[in-house]
């Protein structure tokens, strides 16, 4: 298992200044490999500041956000599908589940571009792509996030959950054909997504004896000037990845990237 890979994502960098400065906090000490960047919303300058300043330029992806904030093209603000009165929807549990006309794709699309956009023009090349609340994964939206990937060349999208426990079936269909679609187009890098727990689950499973390539979705968060801690389980961020270690450490694997 020594070529066992290990991505470690902290989402949300951009959301405000306090999650901006536990992220780039979590990157400089090596909690965290990369982090993910929403672009429109209230601490997106503050996150690109902080990350130039700290040279983490080269480990920050897209956070694409297609469901909450203002979105950045005219036409997805003026797209009743995904937006009302200037401001995203917050999608239902079934949202994904209904297909796009024409012009709601082509707003869609200038909307992702427009995100990847203005995160280059702040000097952040992106080298890979997720979405805030997992939303690049829905059925309705996952093909056009391919594609508007590869044509803008990022490197490397996110997969769908696909590991731990309590995952409904209907669920697990719509991630096992996501992921199919995500090999098909070149960008998936790493076999398996999910939480520290979901990843601790699956280092203990009966296949964990081969090499393995995971990603793992850590949300570091805590009061300015305090210990990081997992926003997800409000336990010190330090404790979780201690309780991975032991779970990589069992399997005889090199450990954590950067710890």
């Amino acid at each position: 298992m020594t070529d066992r890979r290990m991505i470690v994502t902290a989402d949300d960098l951009g959301a405000d200044s306090v999650i901006n400065e536990a992220i780039v906090d979590s990157l400089l000490r090596g909690l965290a490999t990369h982090a993910s960047l929403l672009v429109n919303m209230a601490g997106f300058e503050d996150a690109c500041a902080r990350t130039l300043a700290a040279g983490l330029q080269d480990r920050i992806g897209l956070h694409l956000n297609l469901t909450e904030g203002q979105p950045v093209s005219a036409r997805m603000r003026d797209c009743p599908r995904f937006s009302v009165d200037g401001l995203f929807r917050f999608p239902t549990r079934f949202t994904g589940f209904f297909p796009l006309s024409r012009s709601e794709t082509l707003a869609m699309e200038e909307e992702i571009r427009a995100q990847i956009t203005r995160a280059r023009e702040h000097g952040l090349p992106l080298t890979h792509l997720d979405s805030h609340h997992h939303f690049h994964t829905e059925l309705s939206v996952g093909g056009t996030v391919l594609s508007v990937a590869r044509t803008m060349r990022i490197p490397r999208v996110r997969p769908a959950r696909n590991c731990g426990r309590g995952t409904r079936t209907i669920r697990r269909v719509k991630h096992a054909a996501y992921n199919r679609k995500l090999t098909a187009s070149g960008l998936r890098q790493v076999e398996y997504f999910g939480s520290i727990d979901d990843i601790i689950w699956l280092l203990n499973a009966p296949h964990a004896g081969r090499p393995l390539t995971v990603e793992i979705m850590i949300h570091p968060a805590g009061e300015r000037d305090g210990p990081v801690i997992d926003g997800t389980t409000l336990v010190p961020l330090t404790e979780k990845l201690a309780e991975l270690q032991i779970a990589v450490n069992r399997g005889n694997a090199s450990g954590l990237p950067g710890s």
